[in-house]
């Protein structure tokens, strides 16, 4: 039926997934038929510490759960060739080392790869052509091979984004600028190398990942 409900209203998943002071800490994802995201623990007290998820999509019950450590915290989750691709930061951390990583999980809850980020803090990710993209909040940007998993090659960056960049062809696309007193702009860079192809500049703050539609980028 149009309109309702299909599984458990959002105070009664909070509960499921570890009392009222866990709470979801990202968009999930979908591959074969599981749901898959993070939520974190702790808050309140000061000692956080993540849970990765996979719940049936169809019925909302929980399949697995994948305590991720103390400090370690699960971001928007990625679904790509079946797979969960999971950046996770060290909230831990008050500088720029850490123990980030991004992780790789099957839909039944199997981790099969991890590649350390070596900073504490990771972006969302994007994928596309057998490829993975995300950056490190010491202002880099990483392209991973995820057949290997290998390193391909890292960009500097002028800023850093928690943001996903958006995959277009061979071109990437990243907002840059969250900061209130900095104007935000758009950074191109090419697939191949992470080598600066142009930048917009934009009357505001970057917030999202942009959309293309009909050869235009949108901005938020």
């Amino acid at each position: 039926e149009v309109g309702k409900l299909a599984w458990p209203a959002p105070a009664r998943l909070e509960a499921k997934f570890g009392g009222p002071r866990a709470r979801p800490a990202c968009i999930p994802a979908l591959a074969e038929g599981v749901a898959c995201f993070g939520a974190v623990h702790g808050v309140e007290s000061g000692a956080e510490s993540g849970t990765l998820f996979g719940i049936d999509a169809a019925g909302g019950e929980v399949l697995w759960r994948r305590p991720l450590g103390p400090g370690m915290v699960a971001h928007t989750v990625c679904a790509y060739a079946a797979k969960f691709l999971v950046p996770i930061s060290d909230v831990r951390q008050p500088d720029q080392a850490g123990n980030g990583k991004l992780a790789c999980y099957s839909p039944e809850g199997d981790r099969l790869w991890e590649v350390a980020a070596n900073n504490f803090h990771v972006s969302a990710v994007a994928a596309a052509d057998g490829r993975a993209y995300f950056c490190t909040a010491n202002r880099e940007l990483h392209c991973l091979d995820l057949e290997s998993p290998r390193e391909l090659w890292t960009a500097k960056l002028p800023q850093w984004t928690p943001n996903a960049p958006l995959i277009v062809g061979r071109r990437l696309y990243l907002p840059l600028g969250l900061h209130l007193n900095n104007d935000g702009f758009i950074l191109c860079l090419s697939t191949d190398d992470g080598g600066e192809l142009w930048q917009a500049p934009l009357k505001g703050i970057c917030q999202h990942t942009p959309v293309h539609a009909d050869g235009r980028i949108y901005v938020v």
